[in-house]
């Protein structure tokens, strides 16, 4: 992983992870892809470094939101519904694949190493790089950028600047809104 700070660094630590952490992974891999679904690189080497913790937040002041322990583990009968996947990647130009779940929420990697949060048809970011999305997930101290939201027409409303940003066009794909920035 990328530099880190000293207070993500600490919090890693004290669930168990270290720099240079490597752990088997192919018993995973064999079982998400029974279930249809398959590891990419940027899954490969996260779930290499922190699959199998168990990731306890740091609590304290001024945080954005309550933080919560979660586990790494991509065969969590909650996060296996492949179905899920395959309509993300169907409107968004990006690999998902789950990698475990936060409270309710089912945590995704993408193929650029962005880590997301999915939930009942929301799809929030929680960084554009691991670290980035590990602090946010542990220290809590903003909150996780809205990407967009499963429409009621088996489509998704997606906010303008992601849409800018990830190259998505409604013009492209006539089940996906843009929704107007606020």
């Amino acid at each position: 992983m990328a530099s880190i700070s000293p207070d993500l660094e600490r919090v890693l630590t004290h669930s168990g992870w270290f720099p240079g952490r490597r752990i088997a992974i192919d018993h995973w891999s064999e079982a998400t892809s029974r279930s249809g679904l398959q590891m990419f690189t940027a899954a490969r080497e996260f779930l290499e470094e922190f699959g199998g913790l168990t990731l306890v937040p740091e609590v304290g002041e001024g945080q954005a939101f309550h933080a919560i322990p979660f586990t790494i583990d991509p065969t969590d009968d909650r996060c296996e519904e492949a179905w899920q996947v395959e309509d993300l990647e169907e409107h968004f130009p990006l690999r998902f694949f789950p990698v475990g779940m936060y409270g309710a929420t089912v945590l995704l990697i993408t193929d650029q190493g962005h880590l997301c949060l999915l939930f009942d048809g929301s799809l929030d970011c929680c960084g554009d790089s691991v670290a980035e999305a590990l602090e946010l997930l542990l220290l809590a101290r903003r909150l996780p950028v809205h990407w967009g939201e499963q429409a009621p027409f088996r489509g998704w409303i997606i906010q303008a600047e992601v849409a800018k940003a990830l190259n998505i066009s409604a013009s492209s794909d006539p089940t996906i809104v843009i929704a107007p920035a606020p």
